[in-house]
Parts: structure tokens; C-alpha cells; sequence
């Protein structure tokens, strides 16, 4: 019996280990986000692009704040404080849905405004290629907090693999958007792409928030 609580116990550590890992990792990545996509709306001049910049700025601190929260729960749970391990997470998810939902308003602002004042877009080259491999990392964090999850009922980590769906289905329209005004793939229309692929970012946005949100409360 002894044999097996510790190789139970040993099994919940190497959990913890790698999640705290993946939960660094991301915030870590995550930091050259704002840059990189601040520095192609810079030379894009596109709204997808401002969005794409307000929106992972706003990822970032959100990952840095789940990783904290992360850590404190770890702590929270050697102490046996089990109320203050369900209060962190609760405010974890509350922040990350916030987080989500005043961005996606921002950007559904940002696509209103391109609507009723057009104007041409510059060199969307850059926004392409962080996008592509925004959309190859955001994915592979996707699979790898839903297989954690899948490995423990924790709802940091539920939240993770959640929101990590949205930003790699995001990264997938603002990129879409931006294939088709650079290469004006639907001809004179080609320009309502920039704006309405705003709008299905902010509105999924909304979306994933609400999830996020209601889905701690329902814990």
C-alpha cells in the first residue's frame, strides 16, 4: 500500500513538473508576440493587423498571470488551503475571460472603423509569415495542455488548452485575411476580408470568453 501512494505521489509531482513547464514555455514564447506583431502593423497598415497586436499583447499578460497563479495554487495545495486553491483558479479564469472579452471589443471597434473609412493596406508580407508560424506554435500548445488536461481535473489547465484553441483558430482567419487582401484574392471585394476577419476574431473571442468563464463556475 506504502508502495503505491508514492508512486501515485510521485506520478501527481512529474504532472505538476510539466505543467508548470508548458505553463513557462508559453508565457515565454508569448513575449515576442506583441513585438513582432506591433512591428507588421507597423508596415502593413492593415486592421486585422492592429487587432492581431492588441489581442496578443493582451494574451501575453494573461499567460504570465496563469503561470503565476499556477505556482501559488501548487503552493496553496502543500498547505492544504483547499478554498484558496479554488479561489486562485476561479480569479485565473475571471482575468483570462476579461482579458478576452475587452479585446475582442477592441477589435470589433477597429473592424467598424475600417468598414466606414477604408484604407489601403501596405506591405502584409511580415504579418503573413508571424501569423504562419504563430499558427504552428499556438497549435502545438494546444495539443499539449489538451493532453494534460486530459491527465489531470484542473481547471488552469483546462483553460489553457481552451484558450490556446483560440488563438490558433485567430491565427488561421488573420491570416486567411491577409492571403486574400495581398493577393487580392476576391478581386475588387478583396478589401472586406481585412475587416471581417476583425469581426470573426472578435466575435470568437467573445465566445471562448464566455466559455472560459461560466466553465470555472460550473467547477
Amino acid at each position: 500500500m506504502k508502495n503505491i501512494k508514492n508512486i501515485i505521489a510521485g506520478a501527481r509531482r512529474e504532472s505538476t513538473r510539466e505543467q508548470e513547464k508548458i505553463l513557462r514555455a508559453a508565457w515565454m514564447v508569448s513575449l515576442l508576440a506583441p513585438l513582432t506583431t506591433g512591428l507588421a502593423h507597423y508596415v502593413g497598415r492593415s486592421t486585422v493587423l492592429l487587432a492581431d497586436f492588441l489581442r496578443r499583447s493582451n494574451e501575453f499578460l494573461a499567460l504570465v498571470l496563469a503561470w503565476i497563479v499556477f505556482l501559488k495554487v501548487c503552493q496553496a495545495e502543500k498547505d492544504g488551503q483547499e478554498d484558496k486553491v479554488i479561489r486562485l483558479e476561479k480569479l485565473s479564469s475571471s482575468f483570462m475571460a476579461l482579458v478576452m472579452f475587452i479585446s475582442g471589443g477592441v477589435v470589433f471597434y477597429s473592424a467598424v472603423n475600417q468598414f466606414l473609412t477604408p484604407e489601403p493596406p501596405g506591405w502584409l508580407i511580415p504579418g503573413m509569415v508571424i501569423n504562419g508560424g504563430g499558427l504552428l506554435v499556438n497549435g502545438y500548445f494546444w495539443y499539449k495542455n489538451y493532453q494534460l488536461n486530459q491527465k489531470t481535473d484542473n481547471v488552469l489547465m483546462a483553460n489553457q488548452w481552451r484558450f490556446y484553441q483560440a488563438k490558433t483558430l485567430m491565427d488561421l482567419v488573420v491570416l486567411t485575411s491577409l492571403l486574400i487582401t495581398n493577393f487580392q484574392l476576391l478581386g475588387e471585394l478583396s478589401w472586406l476580408s481585412d475587416p471581417l476577419g476583425s469581426i470573426i476574431v472578435a466575435v470568437f473571442m467573445w465566445f471562448s470568453a464566455s466559455r472560459i468563464y461560466f466553465a470555472s463556475r460550473n467547477k
